[in-house]
């Protein structure tokens, strides 16, 4: 009986093992889903879902000018919200990345050579133009980095 449990419980083991080596997604994936994570949120307007996508030090300088701007009075950073989620929302406005090429220039660095699609809005037609987009890899997961 103790030799029947004792194999089970290595079965489980090594069923359990393979479920997460399966099932990890490897750096390539993760960068492409942010980008598809960041057209989703551009394409619904969502401020706040694009921020997330935005690296730590990116996204916290972008959140603390609204804040700031908040506090004296200006409201810019909801201002700016305000007029992003509804500019998106009555033009239409779409992106779209299409990853090229992925350089790594270290194990949480990389610059993605992708070609980026902007849709047609009222004051400029469709345009498609080739783009770096550069990346940090934070806790196991890799974001944009917005160059200020």
């Amino acid at each position: 009986m103790k030799k029947i449990i004792s194999v089970v419980l290595i079965l489980a083991v090594v069923g359990v093992g393979i479920y997460f080596v399966a099932s990890h997604k490897s750096d390539e994936e993760k960068i492409v889903e942010r980008l598809e994570t960041f057209e989703t949120a551009y394409a619904s307007g969502d401020m706040d879902g694009c921020l997330d996508c935005l690296d730590s030090k990116s996204r916290n300088a972008l959140k603390g000018i609204g804040k700031v701007s908040s506090a004296l009075g200006y409201g810019v950073g909801d201002l700016f919200s305000g007029l992003f989620s509804l500019g998106v929302a009555v033009q239409d406005e779409q992106v779209k990345f299409t990853v090229k090429k992925i350089s790594y220039t270290d194990e949480t660095h990389a610059k993605v050579t992708a070609e980026v699609w902007l849709s047609e809005d009222y004051l400029y037609s469709e345009s498609t133009g080739e783009e770096i987009i550069e990346m940090v890899k934070e806790k196991d997961d890799w974001y944009i980095v917005e160059d200020f």
